[in-house]
C-alpha cells in the first residue's frame, strides 16, 4: 500500500513540476524575445548592451530573407510569388474535394511563379542567380513535388510490373538512390552533368536543383505509393477484370485512387522531407531562405547577434511543416468522407 501512494503522488506531481519548469522557460523567452529586445531603429549601435533579442537585425535583412538577391525596384514579383504560393494551399485547403479543376489551377498557378520571377520576355528579365529566400524556396518545393510524386508513382508502378525488365530497373534505381545523400546527388548534377552536355548546351543553376531533389525524393515518393498499391486487394482487380476493364483503365479508375489515398500519410511526410531538403541548395551557389540566413548572420556590422536569424528560420520551417500537416489531415480525411 505505501508503495501504491508513492508512484500516485509521483503521478501527481509530474504535471505540476512540468508546468512549472515551462512556466519559467516561457518567462525567461517572453523577456528575451519582447519585454527586453529592441525593435528599431536599424542601427547596429541601438543593440549594443542589451540583454534582450536584437530584432531590428531581423528587420533590416527581411529582404534578404524573404527574397534573397532579387532588384529591390522588382520586389512585387516574389512577393506575388509568395502570395500565389499563399492561395494555392488556400485552395488546396478548401476546394480539395474538386480534384479535376484543382489540378488545372495548381498547373496553372504553379507554372505562372518562374514566369513571373524570370520575366518571360515580358518584364524586365532576372537571372536564377539574383533569385533567393523564401520565394526560391516556395519554388523548390512545388518544383521538386512536381517532378518527384509523377515519377514515383511511374516508379511503384514499375515495381509491381509484371515485365521482369521494367520491374528490376525500377527496383535498382529505387534502392540506388536512397542509398545515396541527397548532398552527392546534387553535387554531381550541378557539376558533373554539364560536363557530359555537348558544347554550347546548359542547364539553369535553378533547373539542376529542382531536378536533383525531385529525381532523390521521387525514390521516397516510389516507396510511399507502393505502400498504398499493396493495400488493394486482389479482388479488386478480379472485380474490375469481370467487368471488362483493361489493365491501365482498372490502374487509373480503380487501384491508382485508393492506393494514393492510403499513401497521403506517407506523401505528406516525404514533402516535409523536400523542405528540408532544399537548405541544401546553398551548396551550388543558391540563397533560398536558409542562405540569406546565413549571409545575414555573416553581416559584420551586426555581428552577435545570430540567435534572432535563427530563430525566425526554425520559425518559418515548422510553420510550413504544419501546414503541410494539417493539409495532409484535410486531404485523407475529405477522401475518406468519399469513400
Amino acid at each position: 500500500m505505501p508503495e501504491r501512494k508513492r508512484g500516485s503522488w509521483a503521478k501527481r506531481a509530474a504535471p505540476w513540476t512540468i508546468g512549472l519548469i515551462a512556466l519559467g522557460v516561457g518567462v525567461i523567452v517572453l523577456r528575451w524575445a519582447v519585454f527586453d529586445a529592441t525593435f528599431g531603429p536599424l542601427d547596429p549601435r541601438a543593440c549594443e548592451g542589451g540583454t534582450g533579442a536584437c530584432w531590428a537585425l531581423v528587420r533590416e535583412k527581411s529582404s534578404l530573407l524573404l527574397f534573397g538577391l532579387y532588384p529591390p525596384g522588382e520586389l512585387w514579383r516574389p512577393t506575388a510569388v509568395i502570395a500565389l504560393a499563399a492561395l494555392l494551399t488556400a485552395l488546396w485547403w478548401r476546394t480539395v474535394s474538386r480534384v479535376r479543376p484543382l489540378l488545372a489551377a495548381t498547373f496553372v498557378i504553379a507554372a505562372a511563379m518562374p514566369l513571373l520571377m524570370s520575366g518571360a520576355g515580358v518584364l524586365s528579365p532576372v537571372s536564377t542567380d539574383r533569385w533567393g529566400g523564401l520565394a526560391l524556396t516556395v519554388l523548390l518545393i512545388l518544383g521538386a513535388a512536381a517532378v518527384g510524386i509523377p515519377a514515383g508513382i511511374l516508379l511503384a508502378l514499375g515495381r509491381q510490373s509484371t515485365l521482369p525488365i521494367v520491374r528490376s530497373a525500377a527496383s535498382a534505381y529505387v534502392e540506388t538512390v536512397r542509398a545515396l545523400p541527397l548532398v552527392a546527388i546534387l553535387i554531381a548534377i550541378s557539376f558533373l552533368l554539364p560536363l557530359l552536355l555537348p558544347n554550347g548546351w546548359t542547364v539553369d543553376k535553378l533547373l539542376r536543383a529542382v531536378l536533383g531533389i525531385g529525381l532523390f525524393n521521387a525514390a521516397y515518393y516510389a516507396e510511399a505509393v507502393r505502400g498504398g498499391l499493396l493495400t488493394v486487394s486482389l479482388e479488386q482487380y478480379r472485380a474490375a477484370a469481370a467487368l471488362g476493364m483493361s489493365r491501365s483503365l482498372t490502374l487509373r479508375t480503380v487501384v491508382l485512387p485508393q492506393a494514393l489515398r492510403r499513401s497521403i500519410p506517407a506523401i505528406v511526410n516525404t514533402t516535409v522531407g523536400v523542405l528540408k531538403d532544399t537548405s541544401l541548395v546553398v551548396l551550388i551557389g543558391l540563397v533560398d531562405l536558409v542562405g540569406g540566413g546565413r549571409a545575414a548572420v555573416a553581416d559584420l556590422r551586426w555581428r552577435g547577434h545570430p540567435l534572432e536569424i535563427y530563430v525566425v528560420l526554425a520559425t518559418a520551417f515548422v510553420a510550413i511543416a504544419i501546414v503541410f500537416s494539417r493539409l495532409g489531415r484535410n486531404w485523407e480525411f475529405t477522401s475518406e468522407g468519399r469513400h
